[in-house]
């Protein structure tokens, strides 16, 4: 028999989620004081994922909560997947979006 516990999955966030996570990024990314940076790439500081949660959870239109780990790891593999895309020639509307908000707020100011 199996033993391991099984994990219970979330959802797959909608697009309506992922554009409402790119404002609220957008919205916390335009105070230096919320970004670091680690060899040259930007990093948000641990008690502003715990806003993004707070805020997103209170907006989201699926009503599903998500933690500051499920909305580091969606981060994480939305900046994986757009760039793949944009080297790949398929960039949607929402990887435009994201691409231009991490660009704009990427540089130490």
């Amino acid at each position: 028999t199996n033993t391991q516990a099984f994990r219970i999955r979330n959802p797959n966030f909608t697009s309506a989620e992922k554009v409402l996570f790119i404002n609220i990024l957008e919205k916390y990314l335009t105070l230096p004081q919320n970004k670091l940076y680690y060899n040259g790439k930007l990093s948000l500081r641990d008690h502003i994922w715990k806003q993004v949660e707070s805020d997103f959870n209170v907006l989201t239109p699926a009503k599903v909560h998500r933690s500051k780990e499920n909305l580091r790891k969606l981060y994480s593999n939305m900046k994986t997947t757009a760039r793949q895309n944009l080297r790949n020639g398929i960039v949607c509307d929402i990887d435009k979006r994201f691409l231009g908000v991490i660009k704009k707020h990427s540089t130490p100011n």
